[in-house]
Parts: C-alpha cells; sequence; structure tokens
C-alpha cells in the first residue's frame, strides 16, 4: 500500500527547455532593478566620480597653454595684394598670438625698401595679439613686385620665419625681351634686336593706329615691323659709330594713352675690332719670374693673323701660347729684375690681318 501511494502521487513535471514562471516574469523589470543592490550603491557611483575626475583633467590638459614663450603665425604665410597703378602703395595687414604662458618678443625685416612695418618690434603678452601693418611700393607698368618679411621670435621653434608679398602693377601691353643688352659690339657694326608686343592678357598686338614708341638715344633707333600672322614687333637697331663707347638708352612704348608707357631699356658695349682681356694686367712673382698671362680675341670671330709686339721695353719678353690660327690668342708677360716697384708699362701689339694697334697696360709688383 505504501509503494502504492508513492507512485500515485502528482509530482509535477520540470521541462529543462521552459523557465519557471518566476523567471519569464523578471524579463521585463528595468535594468536597475536587475543590477545587485550592492553594485548600485557601491560599484556606480565610483564610476561616476572617476569619469567626472577623468574628464576635468582632460579638458585642463587641452585647454592649458603651452609652457614658455610660443608665437601662432598667420595661416597664410603668402600675400597677395592685387593689382595697382605705377608707384602706388599697396596694404595689408597679419596678426601675431601669444598662446603660451609667457611673453613673446618679436623683431621685423623686410627684404626689399619698398616695403614698411608697422611696428617692427614690441612684446605679445600671453592670450594677446598683435596686429602688424604692412605696406608695398610698386613700381612701373608691367612690372611685379615681391619682396619677403621676416619674423624674428624668442619661440625656440619658430625662431626665424619668413611671409611672402606680392603685387603687380598691370600694363596694357608687353614686350619681350623686357630689356636688350647687345654686349659687346665690334666699332663700325650694325646690330639689331627684335621685340614682341603683347595685348593685356598676353595676345600678341596687332592694333597699331594707337602705337607710339620713341628712343631716348640716337643711336638707337626703333621702327615697327608685322609678321606674317599680323602682330606687331619693333626692331630696335644699334649704331655702333666710329667711337669707344658705352651706350644705354630707354625704349619708350605705349598704347591708348601716352601715361601708361612701359620702358625698354637698351645697353651696349662698343669697342675696337679687336679686345685685350683683360686690358690691365698685374705681373706678380711666379717662382724666379713675374708674370701675368692675357687674351686677344677679335670680335667678328674671324683670325688674328700674325700679331707682334712694338717697341717692347727692354727686360720684357712676351711669349704666345697658343697658335696662329686660333681665333682666342693668349700670351704671357714676363718681366726682368731690373724694373722698379709698381712700375706702369705700355705694351702696343700689331694686328696684321686688321691693321689694328692694340694697347696692354702692365703694373709690375714685387
Amino acid at each position: 500500500m505504501k509503494n502504492q501511494s508513492v507512485r500515485n502521487c502528482d509530482v509535477p513535471k520540470i521541462n529543462s527547455l521552459t523557465p519557471p514562471a518566476d523567471r519569464v516574469e523578471n524579463r521585463n523589470l528595468p535594468l536597475a532593478d536587475c543590477v545587485p543592490a550592492f553594485c548600485r550603491r557601491t560599484l556606480l557611483p565610483v564610476f561616476i566620480f572617476t569619469a567626472i575626475i577623468l574628464g576635468t583633467v582632460g579638458y585642463m590638459w587641452l585647454t592649458s597653454p603651452p609652457v614658455g614663450s610660443v608665437v601662432e603665425l598667420p595661416a597664410y604665410r603668402s600675400h597677395n595684394l592685387g593689382e595697382g597703378k605705377p608707384h602706388q602703395t599697396l596694404r595689408g595687414k597679419f596678426r601675431l598670438r601669444s598662446v603660451g604662458s609667457e611673453p613673446v618678443e618679436f623683431k621685423l625685416s623686410s627684404s626689399c625698401g619698398c616695403t614698411s612695418l608697422e611696428p617692427r618690434t614690441g612684446t605679445i603678452f600671453p592670450g594677446d595679439v598683435q596686429i602688424v601693418d604692412f605696406a608695398l611700393r610698386l613700381g612701373n607698368l608691367g612690372t611685379e613686385r615681391t619682396a619677403d618679411i621676416w619674423v624674428e621670435t624668442n619661440d625656440s621653434n619658430q625662431s626665424y620665419n619668413r611671409l611672402h608679398i606680392h603685387g603687380i602693377c598691370p600694363a596694357p601691353l608687353t614686350a619681350k625681351p623686357s630689356s636688350i643688352d647687345f654686349g659687346n659690339v665690334a666699332r663700325g657694326r650694325q646690330k639689331t634686336a627684335t621685340v614682341d608686343l603683347f595685348a593685356k592678357g598676353g595676345h600678341p598686338l596687332t592694333d597699331s593706329d594707337s602705337l607710339t614708341f620713341e628712343s631716348s638715344n640716337p643711336r638707337i633707333a626703333v621702327t615697327s615691323l608685322r609678321t606674317a600672322s599680323g602682330a606687331l614687333q619693333l626692331a630696335v637697331k644699334l649704331d655702333t659709330g666710329k667711337c669707344d663707347a658705352r651706350i644705354y638708352g630707354i625704349v619708350r612704348i605705349s598704347i591708348s594713352a601716352p601715361d601708361l608707357e612701359i620702358r625698354l631699356p637698351v645697353r651696349a658695349n662698343v669697342c675696337g675690332p679687336v679686345r685685350v682681356v683683360p686690358p690691365n694686367v698685374a705681373l706678380r712673382t711666379l717662382g724666379e719670374n713675374r708674370e701675368a698671362n692675357f687674351l686677344v680675341i677679335r670680335m667678328d670671330g674671324q683670325s688674328l693673323g700674325s700679331i707682334r709686339p712694338l717697341d717692347l721695353p727692354e727686360g720684357l719678353e712676351l711669349q704666345e701660347l697658343s697658335g696662329p690660327t686660333d681665333k682666342r690668342r693668349r700670351f704671357r708677360l714676363l718681366a726682368g729684375d731690373h724694373f722698379k716697384p709698381n712700375q706702369t708699362v705700355e705694351i702696343k701689339l700689331r694686328i696684321a690681318n686688321l691693321e689694328e694697334l692694340v694697347t696692354v697696360h702692365a703694373v709690375i709688383n714685387d
């Protein structure tokens, strides 16, 4: 009977896959009710307090100024001041900021006398800003003026800094080349150079009605030409004349208005058909002799033929170091012992092919 009563007891069946009813109800509870009371009372306040402390320290570290003298320079190191009229003064400004814990000492200088700076020196206290006014004076028409501003400070990491400024004075036309240098030109020869003209925007100049030009030197003649495409050019012709001279002149070119002219410098050195380089030599003691070397050059590049000295002073010896067919003839002059110190001697050389005389001045040194 006893075993039968046990067999007939109502024992609840437990399904391992089905959670108890109380656990099912807890799924809908708030998260705070699921955290043990001990954690809520101890760990959560500690976590919040630690986060506040770390955030405060991080903010102070990020916002605190660097230690020492630290300068903040302009973000852009190049300043374009734009366009202006001839000799106009263009102005601009930039700022220097002291972002360190100590004052910044600064000193300004420029690479060109065409600039002005105000102030040039000063002290910037921590957190303050110094406004620097600068000015750039433009040149003639068709020129661009550039300059560098040097900023010297007591910031060890930025002790010397460069800022670049530039401005332009546009012209209604430009000339290429902008200057002409004929160099050494033999006496009696003619030299001509061609100048291309361009309108504003870089297009070849074609309208000749408003074009005017003139030369300041009568030995520099200017005429206008027109290419096959219709573009205008100027032919600059040099008249060397019969005397040795240095020729310099200005060709003034303008369109539309005389006060908007551009200037084209022209240079030339007129000399004889034969040159001595250098024309003055100093004989210095080299070993047992006092000697010096010089060159004789024909300007047109042709052969010189025989070169012989006329009435060479006693005690001087002339040696040729090149061949008789060379276009650049090299000579060596040697002096004896009987010449006085700093004595000047004149040597004349006859060029057979040109019937020309050239002179070499020699100074005898100790």
